[in-house]
């Protein structure tokens, strides 16, 4: 099917893939990342980095998935993920993926950390724009120094 004489095993095709780790595939996607954000054509006002999380049900067994708060399915399992996001471009600056069971503001701190830092480096956000899940005290206590030139975030 492939042009292949033998195919590899199960074992062969894991012991390949265990060789990328962590930092490997940021190394490797880093300059793909800042050539994609070349590509977006910057708005005289600035970017607005949106803060938001949201609520994908799960069918069956996925690894993370777990029960917790799903509006439009009830007691099934889902991820709650956190997203940043461009919102003229849009383009998805950041993301996490959580279990169900995780409340919405469980390490949004730690989160709004990273793509605060990677905010296209041309210019920089005219806002931030973030949900409930991000204005508590602690995070909104580290959004002091971010680049941002407005933000919502409480002091």
């Amino acid at each position: 099917m492939l042009g292949f004489k033998r195919f590899p095993g199960d074992d062969a095709i894991l012991r390949f893939f265990a060789r990328f780790t962590q930092g490997y595939i940021e190394a490797f996607f880093h300059p793909l990342f800042l050539w994609l954000l070349a590509l977006l054509k910057q708005p005289d006002e600035g970017f607005t980095l949106d803060f938001d999380s949201t609520v994908f049900a799960r069918e069956g067994s996925q690894e993370g998935a777990s029960k917790g708060y799903n509006p439009q399915r009830p007691s099934r399992k889902s991820h709650h993920p956190l997203l940043a996001v461009l919102a003229e471009a849009p383009f998805v600056l950041h993301a996490w993926l959580r279990s169900g069971n995780t409340a919405s503001g469980r390490c949004a701190c730690a989160f709004s950390k990273k793509p605060l830092r990677k905010c296209p480096p041309a210019g920089i956000c005219a806002a931030c724009a973030p949900t409930a899940a991000f204005l508590i005290k602690p995070c909104s206590q580290c959004s002091k120094s971010t680049r941002c030139l407005t933000s919502s975030w409480r002091a």
